[in-house]
C-alpha cells in the first residue's frame, strides 16, 4: 500500500482513489479476480480510507492533524474488524471458524514446523488458532500504518505533503471509537 498512500498524502484522495483503481484494473487484468480481490480488499479499500479520513476537513489548528491520524486509524481498526470477521464468517467451514483455522494452520504450516516434534507443532496450532483471525488484522492493520508512516515521510521530506506531519503525543482517538469496543466486547460474549 505504500504507493497509494503515498499519492494520497501528496496529491489527496481522488488522485489516491485513481491510483486504487487503475491498480485493481491492473491486478484483474494480469491476475484475474482472486488476485483483484485480495488487492481491493487488503491494500487499495485501506490505503484510500486511511487518506479519506487522514486528510478530511480543513487543518486549521496544530492539534487536527492528529485528530485527523486519530480518526484514520480508528476507521481502519474498524474495516480491518469488519473485513477479519467476514473472511472468518466466509471460510468457517461446517465444523466452525477455529476448526477451519485449525486445519489451514495445520496444512499450511507442515513444512514451517516440520523440523519441530509433533506434539510442540501441535501445541504451536492449538494455542494460535483462537487467536489467529484477530491476530492477523492486528497485523495487517500494523502494515498499512507502517506503510502510512513511510509515505508521510518520505512526501514530507520531499515537501510535497498536503498536510505536516501531526505531532504524534497529541495523537487522539475518536470517542465513537469506545462504542465500537462496546459492540465488539458485547458480540464476543454472545
Amino acid at each position: 500500500p505504500l504507493p497509494l498512500l503515498a499519492i494520497g498524502v501528496a496529491l489527496g484522495p481522488k488522485a489516491a482513489a485513481i491510483a486504487a483503481v487503475s491498480g485493481i484494473l491492473l491486478s484483474l487484468a494480469l491476475a484475474g479476480l482472486a488476485a483483484a480481490s485480495v488487492y481491493t480488499g487488503l491494500h487499495a479499500l485501506p490505503a484510500a480510507l486511511v487518506i479519506d479520513r487522514a486528510l478530511a476537513g480543513k487543518a486549521a489548528g496544530p492539534g487536527d492533524g492528529a485528530r485527523a491520524a486519530g480518526t484514520a486509524l480508528a476507521s481502519l481498526a474498524v474495516f480491518v474488524a469488519v473485513l477479519a470477521g467476514t473472511i472468518a464468517f466466509i471460510g468457517r467451514g461446517d465444523a466452525g471458524v477455529e476448526a477451519a483455522v485449525t486445519a489451514f494452520l495445520q496444512s499450511g504450516l507442515a513444512a514451517a514446523l516440520g523440523g519441530l516434534p509433533a506434539e510442540a507443532g501441535q501445541r504451536f496450532i492449538e494455542t494460535a488458532a483462537p487467536m489467529f483471525v484477530g491476530l492477523s488484522g492486528v497485523s495487517w492493520q500494523l502494515v498499512i500504518v507502517a506503510n502510512g508512516l513511510v509515505a508521510q515521510r518520505i512526501v514530507s521530506r520531499r515537501g510535497w505533503a498536503l498536510r505536516q506531519t501531526p505531532t504524534w503525543s497529541a495523537l487522539a482517538l475518536p470517542e465513537w471509537l469506545a462504542w465500537a469496543l462496546v459492540a465488539a466486547a458485547a458480540i464476543s460474549l454472545v
